[in-house]
């Protein structure tokens, strides 16, 4: 199959705002081939830093490789990849940096939309307004071993049957991991500093919580809760986690066929 690979570039300043165009620093899109974006530097881009949005169906088999690049300032999203035909596959987004990205439509640091069977590991990503890493409509992902600093939200989980593990996830304004989907594990992380709830499940079930290390060592803590079920929320396992510091309460649950077991709770 076709291969198209974009390596070794600098990209500054592709916003004109003089004409109201916002163009990416690199944008890869149409029918699916082999993509491989790597070791690039993008600056002070329009839109988003480094984007790959496939239109067309058929793009199971193909390989989307995004590693090893700089976003350095973007207007709404530093590193995106998003199918419109049916879903993308086999993506992975390993090793890059992500930092200041303010827009307060979007703000993400990476961004996963209608994709399938991928990998976001070993990234950083600091100062976004919106979520460091936010996936939607997404599924059979796994979300480990990245840095989170300075965001909104650290990752935002709109996806079924993935991991989410291993992450650092330090100095949110609002919550530090948000569930928004089931038969997924969060499992190993460490949040610190965040200002609302350590890890939020969004009316959602069958998902297991385990592992985690929640701590706000602010006197008094700002945290509200460790981990906290939203309401119709159900069928969760929280086991074996690790809450100290918070203001409110360390798990808060209202599903009554969730399990907590062997956690440690300290105010």
């Amino acid at each position: 199959p076709d291969t198209v690979i974009i390596q070794g570039n600098i990209v500054k300043n592709s916003a004109m705002p003089d004409i109201s165009y916002y163009p990416d620093g690199i944008f890869v899109t149409g029918k699916p081939v082999n993509v491989i974006i790597s070791d690039n530097y993008v600056k002070n881009a329009g839109d988003c830093g480094i984007e790959i949005e496939v239109k067309y169906s058929g793009g199971d088999g193909y390989r989307y490789v995004i590693a090893n690049n700089v976003v350095d300032t973007a207007r709404t999203v530093g590193i995106s990849v998003t199918d419109r035909g049916t879903k993308l596959y086999q993506f992975s987004i390993i090793g890059n940096v992500v930092y200041n990205v303010q827009s307060t439509t979007a703000g993400h640091g990476i961004q996963v939309y209608l994709s399938t069977r991928g990998v976001v590991v070993g990234n950083s990503v600091r100062s976004c307004y919106g979520s460091g890493i936010h996936v939607t409509g997404s599924s059979y992902l796994s979300i480990e071993g990245n840095s989170v600093y300075g965001c909104g939200v650290g990752v935002y989980l709109g996806a079924g049957t993935s991991v989410v593990g291993g992450n650092s996830i330090l100095t949110i304004t609002n919550y530090g991991i948000v569930v928004n989907g089931e038969y997924n594990a969060i499992k190993g992380n460490t949040l610190a500093l965040i200002d609302k709830k350590g890890i939020r499940i969004e009316g959602r079930m069958y998902n297991t919580i385990v592992g985690n290390t929640i701590l706000d060592s602010r006197s008094p803590p700002v945290m509200e809760h460790g981990i906290y079920e939203d309401t119709e929320s159900d069928y969760n396992v929280i086991a074996e986690n690790v809450i100290k510091g918070y203001s409110t309460a360390g798990i808060a649950t209202v599903g009554v066929n969730t399990i907590k077991v062997n956690n440690i709770e300290v105010a």
